[in-house]
C-alpha cells in the first residue's frame, strides 16, 4: 500500500506580480483533486535582502573555485 498525501507546496523560481500567479492558481485549481488554493505572502525587502546574500555569497566561492587561489 503507497503513502497518501493531503497537499504539496509549490515555489516559483522567481518573484511573479500578482496577475501572473493567479494565472498559475487558476490552472492549478483546474487539477482533478485540488481543493483550495492560495496566494502567501508577499516578498519584504528581509527575503529580498536574504537571497541577495546568498547570491553573493555563492558568487565568492564560485570565483575562488575558478580563479585557482
Amino acid at each position: 500500500m503507497s503513502d497518501k498525501f493531503q497537499g504539496c507546496t509549490v515555489q516559483f523560481t522567481d518573484d511573479l506580480r500578482k496577475e501572473e500567479a493567479e494565472v498559475i492558481i487558476a490552472a492549478i485549481r483546474q487539477l482533478r483533486g485540488v481543493a483550495a488554493v492560495s496566494l502567501g505572502k508577499p516578498v519584504s525587502l528581509t527575503d529580498w535582502a536574504a537571497r541577495a546574500g546568498v547570491r553573493q555569497e555563492l558568487t565568492a566561492k564560485l570565483w575562488k573555485v575558478l580563479s585557482d587561489e
